[in-house]
């Protein structure tokens, strides 16, 4: 899917193949406001087929569920050309 950005840094009609996930757009835009604080690092487990609207966060319930995923997109990271930022306690960039 298509992300536009306009910031500070960022080249007009510039283009770049590298791939973003919405893991990716707060500590960016935190980075380019120039926010200090640590940002939090809780993962977030949601059943969409059964909530939609995101208010039942499994995550304490099915811990396993949110390693298995993690290291899911942990791993597809590492296979592309991902720019990584600290978004998971202990994990960093490489």
């Amino acid at each position: 899917m298509p992300f536009a950005v306009v910031g500070p840094n960022v080249q007009k009609n510039s283009y770049s193949s590298v791939p973003v996930t919405g893991l990716d757009i707060l500590p960016t835009l935190a980075d380019l406001a120039g926010y200090k604080e640590k940002l939090p690092d809780a993962l977030e487990l949601f059943d969409l087929s059964n909530d939609v609207s995101e208010e039942n966060d499994l995550a304490e319930k099915m811990p396993e569920k949110v390693k298995e995923l993690d290291e899911k997109l942990v791993s597809f990271m590492n296979r592309v050309p991902a720019e990584k930022k600290q978004t998971i306690k202990g994990k960093s960039d490489d």
